[in-house]
């Protein structure tokens, strides 16, 4: 985890400042850098940004295709996930691709039958999960959707009446500040949830929310498990050639703790709108 010093641009209001959600608040560079220290949130150029520790690339993993045949004697490899392997030249298919355990390979030619798909809850971590602790305990550093960390942030139901779609946390430690990106929406608004609730200041641009409180009142992790943090309104509910909603689970994915610190947050599934 790196903090850098705070750079001498926080240290005066934004010449374009963000634009806030409800509540009429002005969120200026230097009232986020003051809130959530030097680790400021990045935002629209802002220098001094998280960045988030001992982080794999999600991306990383074995290739998802299967291999081909090397030669007239071997059958290709097989791929991950729940694709299968080419089929091998000659007399010898290729093996079947792995998840859990991979198909059996093809003969003379035709390709190996795929490998099953991970299935998250049976205490085998297989394929792109993270964890599989398969119990009903979410705060154990492994959520029920095979993923670890601290908090989960995944999207809510979208309204088409009133064109808002709830951002839910599954927070089980303090949270003091955030900010997420999500692709394939326009932004209007942010409004309500327990942001709202507690005061914060919460705004947005077209595809970036963030929000925090001036005074570090935190959202404590709640009782029943997920919870509204905020609300997005989306006008029109996706962007021109987009077919689903995404959370970006990447860096820009950020929620903090008092001292501007990024907890480990894992992102749930895209949904379709």
């Amino acid at each position: 985890m790196r903090q850098p010093s705070l750079p001498n641009e926080l240290k005066h209001l934004a010449q374009e400042p963000f634009r806030p959600g409800v509540g009429a608040f002005v969120i200026s560079r230097a009232g986020l850098a003051a809130t959530l220290g030097a680790a400021a949130l990045c935002l629209n150029g802002i220098s001094g940004c998280f960045v988030k520790s001992n982080s794999a690339d999600e991306n990383e993993g074995a290739d998802p295709n299967g291999g081909s045949a090397a030669n007239d004697d071997g059958g290709g490899a097989g791929g991950a996930a729940a694709t299968g392997g080419a089929g091998g030249a000659a007399a010898t298919g290729g093996a079947g691709g792995a998840a859990a355990t991979g198909g059996a390979g093809g003969a003379a030619a035709t390709g190996g039958a795929g490998g099953a798909a991970p299935v998250c809850g049976n205490m085998i971590p297989e394929g792109a999960e993270q964890c599989d602790d398969a119990n009903a305990n979410q705060c154990d550093g492994c959520f029920d959707t095979c993923q670890t960390g601290d908090i989960l942030v995944s999207l809510g139901s979208y309204d088409p009446t009133t064109k808002k779609l709830p951002i839910l946390v599954h927070n089980c430690v303090n949270l003091y500040g955030f900010q997420m990106d999500l692709s394939g929406v326009n932004i209007t608004l942010v409004s309500g949830g327990a942001a709202a609730q507690k005061g914060w200041l919460v705004g947005s641009n077209n595809t970036t929310i963030l929000g925090f409180h001036l005074q570090l009142v935190p959202i404590p992790p709640a009782s029943t498990g997920p919870q509204v943090l905020t609300e997005i309104t989306i006008d029109p509910p996706v962007q021109p050639g987009a077919t689903e909603v995404c959370l970006i689970a990447d860096q820009s994915l950020l929620m903090s703790d008092m001292n501007g610190i990024a907890i480990a947050t894992a992102a749930g599934a895209c949904i379709t709108i």
